[in-house]
């Protein structure tokens, strides 16, 4: 069976200040807003990879979260996780 030439794309973040305002930008250039942190929609391959480096432009590592979830043909789902992390016990600080 012959491999796509899409993925599907799921990125959530929790980005600090004004640096929302030019995420939100970015990614609707490219996706869907489907939630305050939230886009998703199909993109090409290697498209993903644009999206990924104009939103590491914008982020601080030490304090930003973006989670980029990666739905390839035939269904592999990869996740990738930069920046800040979650508290290992699960609850808000």
């Amino acid at each position: 069976m012959k491999q796509q030439e899409f993925i599907n794309l799921v990125v959530a973040y929790d980005i600090s200040g004004n640096k929302v305002v030019k995420a939100h930008k970015r990614l609707s250039e490219s996706l869907y807003w489907e939630q305050k942190s939230v886009f998703l929609g199909e993109t090409g391959k290697g498209n993903d990879r644009k999206i990924m480096t104009q939103i590491s432009d914008i982020i601080n590592p030490n304090k930003d979260s973006v989670i980029f979830y990666k739905l390839n043909y035939p269904w592999n789902a990869s996740v990738e996780r930069w920046g800040k992390q979650p508290p290992s016990k699960g609850m808000i600080e």
